[in-house]
Formats: structure tokens, sequence, C-alpha cells
């Protein structure tokens, strides 16, 4: 018997937004499917709850305002696999960072997959958090 388990995946500001479309394209085709998805500049205190094991290296500043510099596409990504989804989502994203880095500036890299079961509750919950913020900001 299978389980719906969920994982986050963004993928992150792009120049363009065909990048954007050919990431969520191979996302599909590796049987992770896109469920609740927001587009939307990422607030930094979201960024920073996110990322809150590397708010204090060197290199988090430009990498969180790059995370905030334009649109990206947030995915509660549904998927009804037997065996442990993150493995299939770190295979995605180790392709679409050599498709897609800039390879002068490391921190600027595609997309952020969740990386363990444990990741995927935590960023499953922040999730949550943005949609309310979201849906509020679209409110008022």
């Amino acid at each position: 018997m299978s389980h719906r388990r969920h994982g986050l995946i963004i993928v992150k500001p792009a120049h363009h937004q065909r990048t954007q479309q050919d990431i969520l394209h191979l996302l599909t085709t590796a049987s992770l499917f896109p469920g609740i998805t927001i587009a939307c500049i990422l607030p930094r205190e979201w960024v920073d709850a996110l990322y809150a094991e590397h708010v204090e290296k060197e290199w988090y500043e430009n990498h969180a305002a790059y995370m905030t510099s334009g649109v990206s596409v947030v995915c509660l990504v549904n998927h009804d696999l037997e065996d442990d989804p993150i493995p299939t989502m770190l295979r995605v994203k180790r392709a679409v960072r050599g498709l897609y880095a800039d390879p002068m500036v490391s921190y600027r890299n595609a997309i952020h997959t969740s990386d363990s079961l444990e990741s995927a509750e935590r960023e499953e919950e922040l999730f949550w958090q943005l949609v309310d913020l979201h849906a509020h900001r679209r409110t008022t």
C-alpha cells in the first residue's frame, strides 16, 4: 500500500520564466507532481525560517537577497511512491542544478528540494505558513 507523502520544491528566482517552466516539466517527468503551488516573491522572514541552519554563514546574506529578488515557484509536491521519495527529489535537484546553475555564484542555484523526510515535514509546515501569508496579502 502506498502512502501519500509530500516534499517541498522551490524553483528559485530565474532570469527567464521559461527556465522555471522547464524545471517544472522536469519534475513531472520524474513522477514528482506539483500539487498546491504558489508563485510569489518570498518574504525574508520565511526564507530565514527555511534556511535557519545557514543564517550565520558568511554567504547567507547574498543567498537571502537572491531568494527574495524575484518570483519563486513554491510547490508542495505529491507522490505515491512506495519507496522514500527523497532520493528522487535529490536526483532531480542535482540534474536541475547542473543544467541551470550560475557557475560563478554557487548560492544562485535554481532549485531547493527537501533533503530528508524530517526536513520535508518541517518544510511542509513552512509551506502552509506561506499559503496563509500569501492569501492574507491578496485580500488586504
